[in-house]
């Protein structure tokens, strides 16, 4: 990965991939988008190339999340103003996505961590998971069980101690993630 991907103050920095962080600034807010398709142009007319799409121009096209307030640091999901076709895009850089991914605390559950910024930990507010309804979804071997018993182990090592979790398990994969924590 570090050979196709440049390396930003010692951390290699996804840029053009699908699943990668973009910012656009506008202003006092910098919009957070991920990276949904990727491509390049060809000549579709026949037009020469400077008079038409060139040949080779890079392209990708970004599904905005939410926008990050420069002056407070807030992030909000949704965007106020959309962007013009010719504003800058930049990638974004682990502090810059710090608002976006508030780390593990006795609210919070660490999950993982970021695959587009392996610097930045994934957190889920456990309080608002459990009055929720959930699911967890994935092809075979994407990592659902190791999900579901990082959350399990999550609970039970993070002070929810009060919670009861009923976990219909027939193949017995979650017995040896929880230990003497659970009765089988």
């Amino acid at each position: 990965m570090a050979g196709i991907s440049p390396i930003f103050r010692g951390e290699v920095v996804s840029v053009g991939q699908i699943g990668s962080i973009v910012r656009i600034p506008q202003g006092l807010v910098d919009l957070i988008g991920s990276v949904s398709l990727v491509g390049i142009a060809e000549l579709v007319t026949s037009l020469k190339p400077s008079s038409a799409t060139t040949v080779g121009e890079r392209w990708l096209q970004v599904q905005l999340v939410g926008q990050i307030d420069r002056t407070s640091g807030a992030f909000r999901r949704g965007v106020a103003c959309y962007p013009g076709l010719d504003d800058p895009v930049h990638f974004a850089t682990t502090d810059q996505l710090l608002p976006l991914f508030p780390a593990a605390d006795e609210r919070r559950l660490r999950i993982g961590r970021l695959a587009a910024a392996e610097g930045l930990t994934v957190s889920l507010d456990a309080a608002r998971l459990v009055v929720r309804h959930a699911a967890i979804v994935g092809s075979t071997g994407s990592g659902k069980t190791s999900c579901v018993s990082s959350l399990l182990q999550g609970f039970v090592s993070g002070g929810w101690s009060s919670s009861n979790i009923i976990v219909v398990d027939p193949h017995g994969e979650y017995s040896r993630a929880l230990g003497d924590s659970a009765r089988v």
